[in-house]
């Protein structure tokens, strides 16, 4: 029965924390996408003053001959003026007789661009949220119930489960990694890490061992595959790599890379054959790498 009502407390804080978070995170690519779009405007209209500035000359120098142009043409714009007026005013009547009569008066279309990718809920969270909140939750309590784990990996797979979602939610709908979301995640697992080598120095040490291989064998490899694909894997991914090799340590990082890659091969080559995903195209990775760290959670504990 403790058993029981720790998992479902530890699943209503995994939903809590997970919300909150993406709330925040949704924040910050906004406000960096907000930004980065400023810096854009600022440089084309200091173009733009540049240009200006050096048409003017030639401005001055066309401005005479476009005085006595414009003497000329004026005469010209006086007759069509009168005609203009007849017809405008017809034109009026014509309007007033259609917005009398119920009919639509059809306007230029205008770009209308989304700030998000899928759809909202009634809760204001898009459904993939909802959708990994359920399951990380779900995921927590089965595998509270197989391995049962000692204090302090459960506080490092609860924080886990939390930066996961955030950040595979986010991944999903914004293809962006925030790097706040990153930097707090680094800020807990070194305090919880902390706080585990003044409680029992001697496990504490070996489990910051074991943590530190996971980080560099995850770090460097996702590193070296951003090498080589040219940027092709974002720099967020490789990131999270060596925080994720932290979180996991040496051998359940190995786990959950292995179950994200395999979900990712799998999920590419069914678009591929339902021609929704081309050969150039690039996918998302941090849902597959949440995905594999709850199968890793599962299987391996």
């Amino acid at each position: 029965m403790l058993e029981l009502i720790s998992a479902l407390l530890g699943a209503l804080i995994i939903a809590a924390a997970a919300i909150l978070g993406y709330r925040g995170a949704v924040a910050s690519v906004i406000n960096a996408k907000s930004r980065s779009d400023s810096g854009k405007e600022d440089n084309l209209s200091a173009n733009d003053k540049q240009v200006s500035q050096s048409g003017s000359d030639k401005q001055n120098n066309q401005s005479a001959s476009d005085k006595q142009n414009n003497q000329s043409a004026s005469d010209k714009q006086d007759i069509q003026s009168v005609s203009d007026k007849l017809n405008s005013s017809s034109d009026s009547t014509d309007l007033k007789k259609r917005a009398l009569t119920g009919q639509t008066v059809l306007a230029p279309a205008a770009a209308v661009e989304s700030s998000a990718g899928g759809k909202l809920t009634r809760f204001g969270l898009p459904v993939s949220m909802i959708v990994m909140t359920i399951l990380t939750c779900a995921v927590w309590i089965l595998s509270s119930f197989l391995h049962g784990y000692e204090l302090w990996r459960l506080i490092s797979n609860l924080c886990l489960s939390v930066f996961l979602t955030i950040l595979a939610a986010v991944d999903l709908e914004y293809k962006r990694v925030p790097n706040r979301v990153l930097l707090v995640m680094l800020v807990v697992y070194a305090l919880v890490a902390g706080i585990y080598i003044i409680t029992d120095i001697s496990n504490g040490l070996a489990s910051i061992f074991v943590s530190a291989a996971g980080s560099l064998f995850a770090g460097v490899s996702f590193l070296l595959c951003y090498i080589i694909s040219r940027r092709q894997l974002g720099g967020g991914d490789v990131k999270l790599a060596f925080l994720l090799g932290l979180y996991l340590g040496g051998g359940r990082i190995f786990s959950a890379i292995i179950y994200g890659i395999l979900c990712c091969f799998i999920y590419s080559v069914v678009q591929l054959c339902r021609r929704r995903l081309g050969l150039r195209d690039g996918v998302p990775l941090v849902p597959f790498l949440y995905l594999g760290t709850l199968i890793t959670f599962i299987i391996v504990g």
